[in-house]
């Protein structure tokens, strides 16, 4: 929903401007479809991440991202390892993001599809947009890192993990 998206991120800069004091023109927001597969994700931060750094070479940026955000980031990280050599990263934060995928997604997914065949079986008319858009948007989340992702930390030099390493902050927050 782009009022939704608009009006929440709208209100994240503003915090950040008044009362963090960091300039509008630092702040930097990546929208993705929350659909789209992980590679166009990462496509799109990598894409905006080279425009920023042309711009502002001599800055240093803070990669910022919550759930599925952070997980796209610990992506590019890992398929794009110069990103981590080059200096420009000052450090990566993710917030509550399933670097391991989510069950939750993993339920819904299935869920989705079973209900999804089932009415396929009966109404060869009906409308299944809706469970298509879930069942996406599930498998994006399934997909986010996954274990193949995952392994390609051990290619990465022994330079290359040590940023990683003095870069990646991971937040996790857990009410009782």
């Amino acid at each position: 929903n782009e009022a939704f998206r608009s009006d929440y991120f709208s209100d994240m800069k503003h915090v950040l401007k008044n009362v963090f004091t960091v300039p509008t023109a630092q702040i930097h927001t990546v929208f993705t479809n929350s659909f789209a597969n992980s590679d166009f994700s990462v496509k799109l931060l990598l894409n905006t991440y080279t425009q920023i750094k042309a711009a502002h070479p001599n800055r240093k940026i803070i990669l910022i991202g919550h759930s599925r955000g952070g997980s796209i980031i610990v992506n590019m990280l890992i398929n794009h390892p110069t990103v981590l050599e080059d200096g420009f990263v000052k450090a990566a934060v993710t917030i509550q993001s399933p670097l391991k995928g989510t069950p939750t997604a993993s339920y819904l997914y299935e869920k989705a599809m079973t209900t999804q065949q089932k009415i396929e079986s009966f109404c060869k008319s009906c409308s299944l947009d809706l469970l298509t858009d879930i069942a996406l948007g599930a498998q994006s989340m399934i997909d986010t890192i996954s274990l193949q992702e995952i392994q390609k930390v051990d290619h990465l030099t022994d330079l290359q993990l040590s940023l990683l390493n003095q870069k990646l902050f991971y937040i996790s927050i857990i009410s009782t």
